[in-house]
């Protein structure tokens, strides 16, 4: 027995003796550290909504915003008005600026409002329209994902003030007004819904055609290319993106990063011009 407790003994792992803990390092603030104090004024809207966010994280995430404060044509006193721009967009950009995952936006949900009515709870072409703006592809594409997972799942597709103020806001040639166009051409195709006359009236959708010359002549060149599909199920899963065909979605950040900044220096030269100019 006294073998056998011996060979149990030498078994056992030895016991390290035990030491008293110590403080944590003292003064240690990397969050803080990492936003820096320094801070810009942004005024957005015609009613100059005021938001004051953190330089270095504004001018890390977007490129467009670095060349204004920090390149040969600053801001004075650190100040950027966008008088033209949807505070409630600003805000969700703002949102995912702050953000340390660039593939994550605020949720599209549906919300209830005071009229029983189901509606999205952000305005996807008001925030399609400034990524455009302020030149970042990836943030387009990322909103693309966005809403048509948002279509899918309530069963929606543009309506007609959505296409009507996508068209004038993003351009022909944007991918939000590509989605627009496809979807019309889905809905009008037949046969079609019971619903989609009462849904989207002949006499909108003529309008629409009317108030936007060239929406009617993209869309006669799409009926005459391609044969009508539901855009929301679309087998690759990148048509409505900015990205090209040979770029990973995600994209290759560090690719398309430096694209964001050729092009927000050629946005901001223009801005520049243009204040000189008035």
């Amino acid at each position: 027995m006294a073998e056998v407790a011996a060979l149990e003994t030498a078994d056992k792992p030895a016991i390290k003796a035990s030491k008293p803990s110590q403080e944590c390092v003292a003064g240690n603030t990397p969050f803080l550290d990492k936003l820096e104090t320094s801070m810009v004024d942004i005024l957005v809207g015609p009613d100059k909504k005021l938001f004051r966010v953190h330089k270095t994280f504004l001018c890390r995430r977007i490129p467009y915003f670095d060349k204004m404060f920090n390149g040969a044509f600053k801001e004075a006193g650190g100040v950027a008005e966008l008088p033209e721009d949807d505070p409630a967009a600003f805000d969700l950009l703002m949102e995912w600026t702050y953000n340390s995952n660039p593939r994550r936006l605020r949720d599209l949900v549906p919300v209830i409002d005071s009229d029983m009515v189901s509606r999205p709870s952000w305005d996807v072409v008001a925030f399609y329209a400034l990524a455009m703006k302020l030149c970042l592809p990836d943030l387009q594409d990322l909103i693309m994902i966005v809403l048509i997972r948002y279509d899918k799942r309530a069963h929606e597709l543009p309506s007609i003030d959505f296409m009507s103020r996508a068209w004038a806001q993003t351009g022909e040639d944007s991918q939000l007004c590509d989605y627009c166009l496809q979807s019309i051409q889905w809905i009008l195709t037949p046969p079609t819904e019971k619903e989609a006359e009462s849904r989207w009236p002949t006499k909108e959708v003529l309008k629409m055609f009317q108030d936007h010359p060239s929406f009617n002549n993209a869309y006669i060149t799409l009926s005459r290319t391609q044969e009508p599909e539901d855009p929301r199920e679309i087998e690759d899963k990148c048509y409505f993106h900015v990205h090209g065909t040979d770029d990973k979605c995600p994209p290759n950040y560090k690719k398309r990063k430096n694209s964001e900044i050729e092009t927000a220096e050629g946005q901001v030269l223009k801005r520049a011009k243009a204040r000189g100019s008035s």
